[in-house]
């Protein structure tokens, strides 16, 4: 009986959390960029249509530069830029 309430309590915390961080409420953790709501509100949300079909298309094996690396550009690194990142 005490291992029922036990997992019934951990049940409604997690949901507790969990609705926390849908409403854009601090998830507590190291994750908390001083925002008002980290990260949380943004991964729910999800990628947008871009970035999900271009991850489709890296992880089916299409490569369109021949890089190991990429960072957002800053003019300090010579490399393929796309968008705001340069690949090299």
């Amino acid at each position: 009986m005490e291992e029922i309430k036990r997992q019934e309590e951990e049940a409604r915390k997690q949901k507790e959390k969990e609705q926390k961080a849908q409403k854009g409420g601090n998830s507590g953790g190291s994750g908390n960029n001083g925002g008002s709501g980290g990260k949380a509100p943004v991964l729910a949300a999800g990628a947008n249509a871009t970035c999900a079909k271009a991850a489709g298309e890296v992880l089916g094996g299409r490569i369109t530069v021949n890089c190991l690396y990429f960072r957002s550009n800053n003019g300090s690194i010579q490399g393929t830029v796309i968008g705001g990142n340069v690949f090299y």
